[in-house]
């Protein structure tokens, strides 16, 4: 009998919960807000993705002309949103703490999802979804609002479909964490709450067929790890 789901919080989540600090909210933002506000359920967030949340906010996009003006402003955003979510009650987990090798565990696991060699199928998968996807905002009859979005979204595609993404920047080391903290809480469901399609679409076809691509820290020990969008949580 599984115990009490747990939730974890990737990165973009929390870029998206900055948007509920505007005047205009993002359908994500609400999403993720809404979910946190009613749940009674335990939501963590690693201190691996408050670190990469610090680094990109505070190490990029930089204006240097008023740095002392952007600086007080971007630390005021970030102060809001760690209160809020002390405010929706989610805990910061250390990785440290994992029984599993702390980092040591996490990096170990991550190089090796990190190296990986995707078999032909799924790479062909791949790009059949960029097909669709391609096939079908092409064939999409833009507004006069929309153009311009319309517009950069399928050039992100086009160059998406040679120059994309699955597992990169600290998403494997998030991911190995995660899969961690699932198999030391092996009653419960663990989700992983992101809004980056990619990598969880790599995520569930390499937990999948851990035992093919040689993964053995996948099927050391059971554990039951989903990843959903903010919007599929109540499905």
């Amino acid at each position: 009998m599984k115990s009490e789901p747990l939730y974890l919080l990737d990165t973009n989540v929390i870029y998206d919960m900055l948007t509920m600090l505007t005047e205009k909210p993002s359908g994500i933002g609400r999403s993720i807000d809404k979910f946190l506000s009613v749940t009674n359920k335990k939501v963590y967030i690693s201190d691996l993705v408050w670190t990469e949340f610090s680094i990109s906010w505070f190490q990029k996009n930089i204006s240097f002309p008023d740095y002392e003006l952007w600086y007080s402003r971007k630390l005021a955003s970030y102060a809001q949103v760690y209160q809020q979510l002390l405010r929706r009650n989610v805990e910061l987990l250390p990785i440290l703490k994992l029984s599993a090798g702390g980092y040591a565990g996490v990096v170990d696991l991550a190089r090796d999802l990190a190296i990986v060699k995707y078999d032909d199928s799924f790479i062909r998968e791949v790009q059949k979804n960029f097909d669709r996807k391609l096939e079908n905002a092409l064939r999409e009859e833009p507004t006069e609002k929309n153009r311009q979005a319309h517009h950069e979204y399928v050039e992100r595609l086009q160059k998406n479909y040679y120059n994309g993404k699955l597992l990169d920047g600290l998403d494997s080391m998030i991911l190995a964490s995660s899969i961690l903290f699932a198999q030391e809480n092996p009653k419960s469901t663990v989700t992983l709450v992101s809004n980056d399609r990619w990598m969880g679409t790599a995520a569930n076809h390499l937990m999948l067929n851990a035992a093919s691509y040689s993964l053995k820290n996948l099927t050391k020990r059971p554990f039951t790890l989903k990843i959903k969008t903010p919007a599929e949580l109540g499905r």
